[in-house]
């Protein structure tokens, strides 16, 4: 958690970002305690899903979206723009092969 707020400047600024500060229950801190935990798993992870997005895909039969909304609660989403950040999601668990 503390390097997800350490990557916004602190606290504080994660909060105007996100809506909120990082505790563990939220997505992004989880995704964070995977990664770092279980790398070799997290290597093999393509998508991740929340329960919504992944029973929509079961259900279309196709990869669904993460919903902005449900997304919010995530620690990840910058509210202003409506956009994945980009610094909170390398934070959390940078992509391998990504610059």
């Amino acid at each position: 958690m503390r390097e997800i707020a350490h990557a916004a400047g602190g606290d504080e600024h994660l909060a105007a970002i996100t809506g909120s500060r990082a505790t563990l229950r939220f997505t992004g801190p989880q995704i964070r305690r995977f990664y770092k935990t279980c790398p070799a798993e997290w290597q093999r992870t393509a998508e991740i899903h929340l329960v919504s997005s992944f029973i929509a895909s079961l259900l279309v039969g196709k990869s669904v979206s993460i919903d902005r909304g449900d997304g919010a609660g995530m620690n990840l989403l910058d509210l202003a723009k409506g956009a994945w950040s980009e610094t909170l999601l390398d934070a959390t668990a940078p992509v391998y092969g990504r610059s």
